[in-house]
């Protein structure tokens, strides 16, 4: 199928914005997709516009169960050769009717699951239904090795789990000064050294900000103290949790930071820009799946803190998840020999997800066009056997 003519591959997942990391990464993803010759639809599950960018066709899919149960038959009206269904944890409301229905209308799904990070809402009915939906996948992606070892657990076949890293490098033109706002390329030119970090929103969990907003407070006020010439920069694109919200600005307010330390509260064009011009990055996050953020700031040879919560690339450094003063510990050694730290990160510079990705997929697509190859084959081997057959029953009945 796929040397005959492109794919065209369905991307089922959120699409910015908001800029998550699984947003960004079904981003990059359909764009690299698209770049290899292969026509992508986006199933957005944030959206409520059809929209096209860039050529990439994005069509608003409500996370509802009830709209996975025709997701099969949705993706076969619209031409889809292959699916691709992205996850945080494994939610059997949505992978079962998932499952079952692309099983149903012939249309090849695999799945991403970028963390296992249990739903406590989630019923035992839905976790019941995960546990027999999940082996029945056909090509099952992890974002770590921990990711792939509970999907073997859940009785995936260990050849259908590829562990593979949730990121593709942007193809960024221009400079980053040019699409940032301008109070952050104003922090950049003000402090000899920039310090960066970054949430989705204040949401609570473990008894703070699951990004870890408080804890980067905490290491802004203890960095500032030992050191007078560096600013900082948290984006945060949503509020989230009001509650955490106010408590967060309070302490803010009472932490002596003033301005510098800028809590940026607007999407940016592209998050990737204030991880390049930053001189450290910092992933405060008290739980975490593979956070893309890590990733590209590491990728452009930024040196990139981040909490031990999760197994991390092997150039991050890491510090104790929720501990702002370990934090800042391992900021100030950073900072001291900086030469050092963005020669060891460009030393350890992984490859990108995407060929990976985009081989399964054809794999996938390619075994559903032998399958019906072989139907056609048979049909065609069967039909002359049925015509004489219906002719020797006519002339029987006459």
């Amino acid at each position: 199928m796929s040397g005959s003519r492109p794919l065209v591959i369905a991307q089922v997942g959120p699409w910015p914005p908001p800029w998550g990391g699984i947003a960004v990464y079904v981003q990059r993803l359909s764009r690299g997709l698209a770049a290899a010759g292969h026509q992508v639809r986006v199933y957005d599950l944030q959206g409520t516009e059809r929209r096209s960018e860039n050529g990439l066709e994005v069509i608003p899919l409500r996370a509802h169960w009830s709209r996975y149960l025709g997701l099969g038959a949705r993706l076969a009206a619209d031409g889809c050769d292959v699916a691709q269904l992205h996850l945080i944890g494994a939610p059997g409301k949505i992978l079962a009717p998932a499952v079952a229905s692309c099983r149903t209308a012939g249309i090849p799904l695999a799945a991403s699951f970028h963390s296992f990070r249990p739903d406590p809402s989630e019923s035992t009915a839905a976790r019941t239904a995960a546990r027999l939906a999940v082996p029945q996948l056909q090509q099952a992606f992890a974002s770590g090795a921990h990711v792939a070892e509970g999907l073997r657990t859940m009785g995936v076949p260990a050849h259908r789990v590829l562990a593979v890293p949730p990121f593709v490098r942007a193809a960024l033109h221009g400079a980053p000064e040019d699409r940032l706002p301008d109070v952050i390329v104003q922090m950049r030119r003000r402090w000899k050294r920039l310090v960066v970090g970054g949430g989705t929103a204040i949401l609570p969990f473990a008894g703070g900000d699951l990004y870890g907003a408080d804890v980067f407070v905490a290491m802004a006020a203890a960095v500032a103290a030992a050191q007078a010439d560096v600013g900082f920069v948290f984006q945060l694109p949503r509020r989230g949790d009001e509650a955490l919200y106010g408590q967060l600005r309070a302490s803010l307010a009472s932490s002596g930071l003033g301005e510098r330390l800028r809590l940026h509260e607007a999407p940016l064009q592209e998050a990737v820009d204030l991880w390049q011009i930053a001189d450290v990055a910092v992933r405060t996050s008290r739980t975490d799946g593979d956070a893309v953020s890590v990733r590209e700031s590491l990728d452009l040879g930024t040196p990139t803190l981040a909490s031990d919560c999760v197994q991390r690339p092997r150039a991050a450094i890491l510090f104790r998840s929720g501990d702002g003063a370990d934090c800042a510990t391992q900021i100030l050694a950073t900072l001291a020999d900086l030469d050092q730290a963005r020669a060891a990160t460009h030393a350890a510079r992984e490859p990108d997800g995407l060929d990976p990705v985009l081989a399964a997929l054809l794999r996938l697509a390619e075994r559903r066009g032998g399958i019906e190859r072989a139907l056609r084959a048979t049909t065609a081997r069967v039909q002359p056997l049925a015509r004489a057959l219906r002719r020797a029953t006519r002339q029987e009945g006459s």
